[in-house]
């Protein structure tokens, strides 16, 4: 089955969101796209699916007027439709696995967790100021980015964004495997893979082109870390008397090719600039960081 996240859109005839949440089938050649919505199947026209990024707003006019996409409130990047004719292989493919097991490694060791495959480690800021040197050439003007009072808003980080995805359209490290970190806190006990379920976050790196946190892609639909059978136990007597252990997520995969590297500002209040690169997700790997040794 092929998990994927769309804009809601308005049923023909009704004042009425529909939340889509799965895609059942993507009918050759891509006229139509079947969708599953609480066991209701739906059928669309995939050229009345509009590409719509949440930070920029960005539409295209829908050629059916009584088939809407309106632009919703989402926390994870729009997978596009009509890129799947172009990319094929990530509109086929399946979520990795996320019943991985727990190595117990400080921080500093998580390079073994990737060592002899051919991917490219970016976990500390050197390392990531070195891939988007060689990837995007220098960091935006961040404050030349902040639009005028009276225009719209986030209007010049739009035309960024949409040059510089046509500026990177071919380059060598859209294909390259890389390996990100993200943060994980161990929950509730799942008797079934006698493992760990995982919750887990972002981990945002301070750099000198912005605030690096990656936006990863095609997520597992289970996380769940199996520690060594000697661990368990003590773990899950930790976990009942209500400690916070926290472990590393390790994600490796490649760049979403047609939309790479998203550039914005933090909602902090600081605004501050942010670089976020789009991972689609390959692999899962857990290991206790320097907090949980």
């Amino acid at each position: 089955m092929i998990h994927f996240l769309f804009p809601s859109f308005v049923s023909k005839g009704r004042d009425r969101r529909v939340p889509i949440s799965r895609v059942i089938q993507l009918r050759a050649p891509l006229k139509t796209v079947l969708f599953r919505d609480g066991g209701v199947s739906h059928v669309l026209k995939s050229s009345c699916i509009r590409p719509y990024t949440p930070v920029f707003r960005a539409r295209l006019p829908c050629p059916h007027k009584k088939c809407r996409v309106f632009r919703g409130a989402l926390n994870s990047l729009c997978v596009l439709v009509c890129v799947f004719v172009s990319f094929p292989s990530l509109a086929v493919a399946e979520p990795p696995s996320g019943i991985q097991p727990l190595h117990q490694l400080p921080l500093s060791h998580m390079y073994s967790l990737v060592q002899g495959d051919s991917i490219r480690a970016l976990f500390t800021a050197q390392e990531q100021e070195d891939f988007l040197h060689e990837l995007e050439k220098h960091p935006p003007e961040w404050d030349q980015l902040h639009d005028p009072p009276g225009k719209e808003h986030g209007a010049r980080l739009f035309i960024l964004n949409r040059r510089r995805d046509d500026l990177r359209e071919g380059h060598s490290l859209l294909t390259q495997r890389i390996a990100f970190v993200w943060s994980g806190i161990l929950g509730e006990y799942h008797d079934t893979h006698k493992g760990i379920k995982v919750v887990m976050g972002p981990h945002p790196t301070q750099t000198t082109w912005g605030i690096v946190r990656f936006k990863p892609v095609g997520l597992p639909n289970e996380m769940v870390a199996i520690p060594p059978p000697a661990l368990l136990t003590s773990l899950k007597e930790r976990i009942t008397k209500g400690e916070s252990l926290e472990i590393g997520i390790l994600f490796t995969g490649t760049l979403i090719p047609w939309e790479s590297i998203i550039y914005g500002f933090s909602h902090d209040g600081l605004e501050q600039g942010m670089v976020m690169p789009v991972v689609h997700v390959d692999g899962v790997r857990y290991f206790f960081n320097t907090k949980t040794e």
